[in-house]
């Protein structure tokens, strides 16, 4: 699931798997693992 948030200029794209891997790509190597951490 994607949701955007437009707050004017300035636009925020929500994605809690992809944040999950780039900060912690240790335990989630993956797309899998980041969604199962992201639960």
């Amino acid at each position: 699931m994607n949701v955007v948030f437009d707050l004017g200029a300035v636009l925020f794209d929500w994605a809690p798997a992809r944040l999950v891997r780039e900060h912690l790509p240790l335990h989630a190597p993956d797309e899998t693992a980041a969604a199962a951490l992201g639960r």
